[in-house]
């Protein structure tokens, strides 16, 4: 290696640069840190707290593998690398981690072959995870690191080492899956340096983790599935309130259906599910009376289902348009009814003009007039 590349050993030297190095490490760290958390409160929210905790406590140990390719000045020198790396989670509060690692790789340098820079990282930060879904939750944090170096130059048969502190980087994803395991993709970039000149690295990796908390802690286990079904159960009844405002009956009945098979005792769900069941055959009646063309009896049963069924509302308003040419003939015998003292015709008249048009003035005098006179007559008897 050049003079500029090389690992110095000069006690000295290598104080007054450690002072620089965590300096510059510190600033960079925090920047990254506060970029990592506004970026994760800017875009992800953190998921209902009866699902996010439920469960067992996360206290994971993982293995990883995968690549290490560098980046900037020593991309130049040195060739990517395979990583292997162990990562343990001993404790997690809501949507947040802690997590330690190790990763070790040995990268060769492009001018010797068998001369390599082994590069051994330990590192302990936060991990903000979301769950986006039971299988899938995202990743994302800080880890504040202590890089080891160790240079075997083959031709000059020398050795050296160094040691830095920096910051990583990380995001992925975690895919629980049954028993306590689960996968882990990621990516990582490593910030540290050596010999004066940032060291960067850029890590791919996927592995397997297995969570503790399901030995530790059994119990948590029903109360997750609990919790699972209680979300599951609120979020089918608000799906199927919000597909009653829309109309889809059929929609909002298969939801408050599911909420039932979820918890037969959900009175809420119940009472709506009847009564969709309920509208809907009184709906089908008013059917059959219109092919029979008996539209006074069809009319007050598409009333009816038209509280909740806009289809049943649409007939009505086409039977009434129907019949409303009808309706000056019916004003007129109701009005002979009334003056000739037959006050049940004219009520029978006046109720059906009611049907067609609820707000015909005729009716709204004649009506009440000729029910007045009809039990006052039927109390005289």
């Amino acid at each position: 290696m050049s003079r500029a590349g090389r690992l110095p050993v000069g006690p000295l030297h290598m104080k007054r640069k450690l002072i620089r190095t965590v300096a510059r490490t510190v600033r960079l760290s925090l920047i990254a840190a506060a970029a990592g958390a506004a970026f994760l409160c800017a875009v992800l929210r953190p998921a209902p707290l009866s699902a996010q905790e439920a469960g067992p406590p996360r206290i994971m140990l993982g293995f990883k593998g995968g690549y290490s390719q560098l980046a900037g000045y020593y991309a130049d020198q040195m060739r990517g690398a395979a990583m292997l790396g162990v990562s343990a989670i001993p404790y997690s509060f809501r949507f947040i981690l802690l997590e330690a690692d190790f990763a070790y790789g040995s990268h060769a340098l492009k001018e010797s072959g068998r001369s390599y820079l082994s590069v051994s990282t330990i590192g302990a930060g936060p991990l903000a995870y979301y769950s986006v879904f039971r299988f899938l939750e995202l990743y994302a944090g800080v880890s504040f690191t202590f890089t080891f170096f160790h240079l075997k130059a083959s031709a000059l048969n020398r050795e050296e080492n160094a040691a830095n502190p920096g910051f990583m980087v990380k995001a992925g994803i975690f895919i629980p899956l049954k028993w306590g395991v689960g996968a882990r993709v990621g990516f990582e970039y490593l910030h540290t340096y050596i010999s004066g000149r940032p060291f960067l690295a850029l890590n791919y990796y996927a592995g397997v983790t297995y969570n503790f908390g399901h030995l530790l802690f059994p119990d948590r286990e029903d109360r997750d599935d609990s919790a699972r079904t209680l979300v599951r159960i609120d979020s089918l009844y608000r799906k199927g309130l919000d597909e009653m405002d829309r109309g889809d009956l059929g929609s909002a009945r298969d939801a408050f259906r599911e909420v039932l098979s979820l918890d037969s005792g959900h009175r809420e769900s119940k009472r709506l599910f009847d009564l969709i069941n309920e509208k809907e055959e009184v709906y089908r009646n008013a059917g059959e009376f219109l092919d029979q063309k008996q539209y006074y009896r069809a009319i007050p049963l598409l009333e009816d289902a038209g509280t909740l069924l806009p289809e049943a509302n649409s007939r009505l308003a086409d039977v009434r348009g129907m019949l409303s040419a009808e309706v000056p003939a019916m004003e007129k015998e109701g009005i002979d009814a009334y003056e000739k003292k037959d006050y049940e015709k004219c009520i029978t008249v006046m109720q059906r003009l009611k049907l067609i048009n609820p707000g015909n003035g005729v009716m709204r005098i004649y009506l009440p007039r000729a029910l007045r006179r009809y039990e006052a007559l039927q109390k005289l008897k």
